[in-house]
């Protein structure tokens, strides 16, 4: 009980809750968790629990999961974050009910863009490629 608490503690400190548009699929988007420590044990008990790709650096350890690994983790601590409370919300929805092939697109882009207005700083290199976030919402 308490490994969930830190957990989240960890994410609302030094971690990155994102959405990623997969460039080869024209509707596509799947949720990223990045969670940093300089104690790779505690990323060792994370990983052993929920998967993911542990990297280590010089001086700190990060932890990614991708896709239903990102989802299972953030359902299970969603209650207990405060500052990325918000952000595990919205992202959450994107694994909620789906429609049909003609709406799904237009529901994902309304996800994103619900996300995107909580991080309110556009970065100043927007990738025009055919994984930008951007240029996909727009169209």
């Amino acid at each position: 009980m308490h490994q969930k608490h830190y957990i989240a503690g960890l994410l609302d400190s030094c971690g990155k809750i994102s959405i990623v548009k997969v460039k080869n699929s024209p509707n596509s988007v799947y949720i990223k968790v990045i969670l940093r420590s300089s104690d790779k044990e505690v990323l060792n008990i994370v990983k052993n629990t929920y998967g993911g790709n542990l990297r280590e650096g010089k001086k700190v350890c990060s932890l990614t999961l991708t896709h239903n690994k990102a989802k299972n983790l953030l359902e299970d601590i969603k209650d207990l974050l405060v500052a990325k409370k918000k952000e595990a919300q919205i992202v959450l929805k994107l694994y909620e009910t789906r429609f049909t092939r003609k709406f799904e697109a237009q529901r994902k882009k309304e996800i994103v863009r619900e996300f995107l207005k909580l991080n309110s700083k556009r970065p100043q290199n927007i990738k025009n490629g055919k994984s930008s976030l951007y240029k996909w919402i727009e169209e």
